[in-house]
């Protein structure tokens, strides 16, 4: 199998905001491809995933349908938040430190570098050794008018 993905998301809604995080991992089994396959469902518990060079993390963003431009991403709470993530648990990710988020001249998106620590180790199986080479990160915002997240009063007609 050459190059795939696989994609999750997590939702939260409070206060009138609905976020959503949407993740696709981009993994190369043997050698890539030009096409990108998507995998539905998750990795055979068999399946090594290892991080064999540095890892690209893209962050895009959009806030009630409209697209955020990447410098703002890349000044954004979100995005410094996702940093400080990533400095405090580096050790136990097996990464540097990232690197400051920049935005990436050939396609615009705000992105951040992980460098692994850890040597390789040897795969169980090189049959069944995936390398993880990208992260995409999609945050989208979704905001509730105030008059429709205000409660409405039980015995009043709408």
């Amino acid at each position: 199998m050459p190059s795939f993905a696989t994609s999750s998301e997590v939702r939260d809604n409070t206060n009138g905001v609905q976020l959503v995080l949407r993740a696709r991992h981009l993994l190369v089994s043997g050698h890539p491809s030009h096409t990108v396959y998507t995998l539905k469902g998750r990795l055979p518990d068999e399946v090594d995933v290892i991080l064999e060079s540095d890892l690209v993390v893209s962050l895009t963003g959009i806030v009630n349908r409209v697209k955020i431009d990447s410098r703002d991403i890349q000044r954004s709470a979100i995005a410094g938040h996702l940093l400080s993530y990533f400095h405090a648990n580096s050790e136990q990710l097996g990464v540097r430190p990232a690197s400051k988020i920049y935005v990436d001249e050939s396609d615009g998106v705000a992105k951040l570098t992980l460098s692994p620590t850890r040597p390789l180790l040897k795969p169980r199986s090189p049959a069944s050794t995936t390398r993880l080479c990208a992260i995409e990160l999609l945050y989208v915002f979704r905001t509730v008018p105030l008059e429709a997240a205000q409660p409405r009063k039980p015995y009043t007609r709408s």
